[in-house]
């Protein structure tokens, strides 16, 4: 699978959550995974449609400094918001990558092993976790952290790509990925860093599928003047023949549309809803909501002027 993007993010030495902007150039349909790190004994809350993938183990032997990395995953929508909300359950300073890999799949991190995770390393180089792929064609994504920032940063991998780095004055985190052709055990990773620290990460295999068709249509919300018209737009992503076809979801204002997008207003007030639909595949559409709004009703106004400068307005 194909990289689209990436963001990050930290919140400061401390705070009870952190905010992921969404990924400049995601597309509907792509695959994407955070990883969040945070101290162990603390849980992570994701926002609406963002499911658990994984976590590194919450080793308390290294109760001074030990962290763990969190993992979720979500297939992106037709729409998403600008921005994503992880929160914690107590006050930690946090840190965050986000990665979209265009297409959708399925994530396997069953066979995922944590050989030397969530240690003190002082060898400056830092194993990461072992996974078995169960079909050919898998892509493993590596979500790493960090835990000493000041002079340290994670500088390369032993296999694969390292794709993102964030580094700021306290906190490390990256993304490196591998590709992995035939099934197997994909084992002995490792990151190089700059100097000691705790590299908590996790393994995800991404888990190749059939890319869906799906329709965006802009604007999403529209005001329109009674009788009046206003021009939609929609994108057809994943396939090879972008065309639409229009309509007006019964039981509306009454309303029509055009093949090209043009919708008009009924004379009336109310709501219509407009729909474009995929001509490769009927059944990925899109909609959007309109409100039917009434002209803006003119008073005429008579003025008399009297020779003695008073003003007579009737």
């Amino acid at each position: 699978m194909t990289i689209r993007d990436t963001s990050q993010a930290c919140n400061g030495y401390s705070g009870t959550s952190i905010t992921v902007a969404k990924p400049a150039t995601l597309q509907p349909g792509d695959t994407m995974l955070v990883g969040v790190m945070a101290g162990v004994g603390v849980t992570i809350s994701a926002p609406s449609g963002w499911s658990l993938v994984d976590a590194s183990p919450d080793d308390t032997a290294y109760t001074d400094r030990s962290w763990r990395m969190w993992v979720f995953g979500r297939v992106a929508g037709s729409s998403e918001p600008s921005s994503y909300v992880f929160r914690s359950d107590v006050a930690t300073a946090l840190a965050a990558h986000l990665v979209a890999y265009e297409g959708s799949a399925s994530v396997d991190v069953s066979a995922g092993e944590y050989d030397g995770v969530s240690q003190l390393n002082i060898s400056w180089q830092a194993a990461l976790p072992d996974i078995t792929t169960t079909v050919d064609g898998c892509t493993i994504v590596y979500l790493i952290g960090l835990s000493n920032g000041q002079s340290a940063d994670i500088a390369g991998v032993s296999a694969g790509t390292l794709r993102d780095v964030q580094t700021t004055s306290y906190r490390d985190t990256a993304i490196a990925d591998l590709d992995a052709p035939v099934a197997g055990v994909y084992a002995d990773v490792k990151a190089t860093i700059s100097s000691w620290g705790e590299v908590p990460s996790v393994a995800v295999a991404l888990v190749p599928g059939t890319i869906g068709v799906s329709v965006v249509v802009t604007p999403a919300t529209a005001q329109v003047v009674a009788s009046g018209t206003r021009q939609f737009s929609a994108t057809v992503y994943n396939a090879t023949d972008p065309s639409v076809t229009w309509s007006v979801v019964a039981g509306g204002a009454g309303g029509s549309i055009d093949a090209s997008g043009l919708y008009t207003a009924p004379p009336g007030t109310g709501t219509d809803t407009v729909r474009a639909t995929s001509v490769e595949d009927p059944s990925a559409y899109a909609e959007a909501t309109i409100t039917i709004v009434p002209l803006a009703t003119i008073v005429p106004v008579r003025i008399r002027f009297e020779r003695r400068g008073v003003v007579d307005v009737t």
